[in-house]
């Protein structure tokens, strides 16, 4: 149950349904956060609002259990498993009647009536606008969504149509997945025409929004775009594991990358890397004989940190990258190397926030050393997380953050955040001292412990 657990439809493609779970932009449906108590035929689960209001009332999900929103959109699945919508104020649009139907994405949402029927479209009010006709489909990116039709030895054939519902792509791959940036990683059928495959090629490669190639199926792997660069990859190997452990053969690939035009601007050469964020840089890494050091390159093919200037250095995020230097030193630096605080270890900073872990002594680390902080390293909450896990670790456009609890001894499913306000979720949270085994107060450890709250995080 979101949040921290998103419905996602999986099906077998290569691709996975967006089900979104905050609300969009300005004049959009109001923002609501799913949110659950209970064990087993006892969980019940509702809505908040950004103010922890609860929304939608708490009831047990053997009778209704809701999804993430989307468009102001939540899934509501009654106890005969059919599917419906609810709106922002639990209010029933459309009655639980159908086999599935998708969360919308565009201000459309794909649906199947029965479990075996042919898969279509309907707007928000639940008016059918394309009829359905194939065996499966995703949702709208840029335009385009994936429809899938099945040969008659059961194999797929993969295509996209535009929001008329008209085929813009033939269904001629194997392989597909959304448009990201104008362009989609494919790869076509076997039963595709043999003269396409002898001219394109086998494996992977790009197609733009009107089903041109701008490159040759020729990639043994391939990435979406993302800021404008794609990650390509080339087998060069593999590794057999056999030990007490496990057994098995792993394949072993090397990364480059290629720009909107197709060109290949990094040469397929990098051990690993990163996506290109939106400052136009990645991390990659570069291995000789198991000797590896990593870099940050730009999308101009140039490096802005070369291999060994550090004994480690992350992605940037928000100007900042977590480094461990070849002193020992491990901590933030920004754009031009210049140390901005140390820590243990961190993750990317996502609207000026970062899960970071600091050092601290064990007999002075009451709280646990891991924290929500700010770009300058300071922690944002006067409480610890300590009981709670959130998988983006980061805060959406209405400056909330869900985590799910795993401390036992509560009856909460989430804990919610505000960047300002602090614990909207569970109610009476927000007061030093409660959410015991979840949050941590440092304050009130501290007093605990005969100490203050300086010495107890180490300054």
């Amino acid at each position: 149950m979101y949040l921290g657990k998103p419905y996602l439809l999986l099906i077998s493609l290569t691709f996975t349904f967006y089900t979104g779970c905050a609300a969009a932009a300005a004049q959009s449906p109001p923002p609501r956060y799913i949110v659950c108590m209970g064990e087993g035929t006892d969980q019940e689960c509702g809505a908040i609002d950004e103010y922890g209001t609860l929304k939608i009332p708490m009831e047990l999900s053997s009778v209704r259990w809701l999804s993430g929103f989307s468009e102001g959109r939540s899934l509501l699945r009654d106890a005969e498993q059919k599917e419906g919508w609810v709106d922002s104020d639990g209010t029933t649009v459309i009655e639980p009647t159908f086999a599935h139907l998708c969360l919308p994405t565009k201000q459309s949402a794909c649906f199947y009536r029965n479990k075996d029927s042919k898969c279509g479209y309907i707007d928000l009010t639940g008016e059918e606008i394309i009829e359905p006709r194939w065996a499966e489909c995703g949702g709208f990116n840029e335009g385009r969504a994936v429809v899938v039709n099945l040969d008659k030895d059961g194999a797929q054939q993969q295509g996209f149509i535009n929001e008329k519902g008209e085929v813009v792509v033939n269904l001629q791959y194997d392989e597909s997945e959304n448009f990201s940036d104008g362009r989609a990683r494919v790869k076509l059928s076997p039963s595709a025409p043999p003269e396409l495959i002898e001219k394109l090629g086998s494996k992977y490669g790009y197609i733009d929004r009107d089903g041109n190639p701008i490159t040759q199926f020729d990639f043994d792997r391939a990435a979406p775009f993302e800021n404008g660069m794609a990650m390509v990859f080339r087998k060069v190997g593999e590794r057999v594991w056999d030990d007490e452990y496990s057994q098995g053969v792993e394949e072993l690939f090397e990364e480059g990358f290629i720009n909107l035009d197709g060109e290949l601007v990094w040469p397929m050469e990098f051990e690993t890397a990163d996506f290109f964020n939106e400052a136009g840089f990645a991390r990659a890494e570069l291995c000789e004989d198991d000797d590896c050091e990593s870099g940050i390159i730009d999308k101009d093919g140039g490096w802005k940190f070369r291999p060994g200037t550090y004994e480690y250095i992350a992605s940037f995020s928000e100007g900042l990258a977590f480094v461990e230097t070849h002193e020992g030193w491990k901590g933030y630096v920004d754009g031009q190397g210049n140390k901005v605080f140390a820590a243990s270890s961190g993750h990317a900073f996502v609207n000026g926030v970062a899960d970071v872990d600091f050092w601290f002594s064990d007999e002075r680390d009451a709280c646990g050393s891991s924290g929500l902080v700010d770009t300058k390293g300071e922690y944002i909450f006067p409480f610890r997380v300590a009981g709670a896990y959130t998988t983006d670790r980061s805060f959406d456009e209405n400056q909330i953050m869900v985590a799910d609890i795993f401390a036992k001894g509560t009856d909460y499913h989430e804990i919610v955040l505000h960047r300002e306000r602090g614990v909207i979720w569970p109610p009476g949270w927000n007061e030093p001292g409660a959410g015991e085994g979840v949050l941590c107060w440092p304050e009130l450890e501290a007093k605990k412990k005969g100490a203050s709250p300086s010495e107890l995080e180490g300054e």
